[in-house]
């Protein structure tokens, strides 16, 4: 009898985000998920390189937006996203979703995210964005599931 925890087909995916300068937020953004597919997600991570505490938050990005594209935040700073995005979890200070030089797991998984749209992990401090260069990073887990199949184990 085949066993319902087959984790053969587990990926594991980590994406950087660009350095950023000093009082410019930081983010990290994965790939779109292909075409014809959805990602299972079983473990989300976010961490940033400085040692330094800093608060994250995790977003579901649809296909049309592009974290990648200036527009897509609020200014220069990137003071937080104009565009439309899902928020997975609210960042604050001392709570699971503050982050050091290791990393904070989402508490929202398992997660279905759609074809083409992406993850996202965004730096969320409250007042002006932290001072120092840094980088924010992705860890993930995840199926990647023909669209109309289940997720194994389902």
């Amino acid at each position: 009898m085949p066993s319902t925890n087959d984790f053969s087909s587990l990926k594991y995916r980590e994406f950087i985000g660009p350095s950023t300068a000093t009082g410019i937020r930081a983010f990290a953004v994965t790939d779109p998920v292909p075409n014809g597919f959805y990602w299972w997600v079983t473990a989300l991570a976010a961490y940033n390189n400085d040692g330094n505490a800093r608060v994250a938050s995790l977003h579901a990005v649809p296909s049309q937006f592009d974290p990648n594209d200036p527009s897509f935040f609020q200014g220069a700073a990137q003071l937080g996203p104009t565009k439309g995005s899902v928020r997975l979890d609210k960042g604050q200070l001392n709570s699971p979703t503050t982050i050091n030089f290791t990393q904070v797991d989402s508490a929202n998984v398992p997660l279905a995210l759609p074809s083409n749209w992406r993850l996202m992990a965004w730096e969320e401090n409250s007042g002006a964005p932290a001072a120092g260069v840094h980088t924010f990073g992705i860890r993930l887990a995840f199926y990647e599931v023909g669209n109309g199949q289940a997720a194994p184990g389902m």
